[in-house]
């Protein structure tokens, strides 16, 4: 709401320079987009006539930053059910309903995108996140670095007790 009302008074007075009032109106509509992900009709289209624009001009402002619309809404869509997969109080939680809540009106749609993103389907990705958070609370174990489900890697060291010499593995 804020960086609407900003977006608005820097157009209104002609304050700033146009890329300021670019990056101002991309963050204004990147925060529509965060709200209404779980709505399976946002699209570019809507996106436009929310902020009275034409497709054109939303398309363009994205292509500025490098990115298309319907990209980002898919990846903020995908990064929203990887953390809820991930998330252990969302066990109970069906793939589908997961993908559904945050806009896949499709399973199967979902489950071709969630791979090629996160390199795993979304029920296995949802077993290694619980394993690997399992596994980070042994006592004497870390995980560095990221979880890289893409390659299906992951740095495990086993901490050394006295005697005996550290090991690592790749899993």
């Amino acid at each position: 709401m804020l960086a609407t009302r900003l977006a608005h008074e820097l157009d209104i007075r002609g304050w700033g320079t146009p890329e300021a009032r670019r990056h101002a109106q991309v963050t204004t509509i990147q925060a529509f987009i965060q709200r209404h992900l779980g709505d399976p009709r946002l699209s570019p289209a809507m996106i436009a006539a929310a902020h009275h624009m034409s497709l054109r001009s939303l398309q363009q402002l994205f292509h500025d930053q490098g990115l298309t619309v319907a990209a980002w809404i898919r990846q903020r869509r995908l990064e929203r059910c990887r953390r809820d997969l991930a998330d252990p109080a969302l066990v109970s939680r069906p793939v589908a309903a997961i993908a559904g809540r945050w806009g896949f009106s499709s399973a199967g749609d979902f489950s071709r995108a969630f791979p090629a993103v996160h390199g795993l389907p979304p029920a296995e990705y949802r077993m290694s996140a619980r394993a690997l958070d399992g596994l980070a609370a042994v006592p004497g174990i870390t995980i560095y670095g990221p979880r890289d489900a893409a390659r299906r890697t992951s740095l495990v060291a086993f901490t050394p007790r006295a005697g005996t010499r550290s090991a690592s593995r790749r899993r």
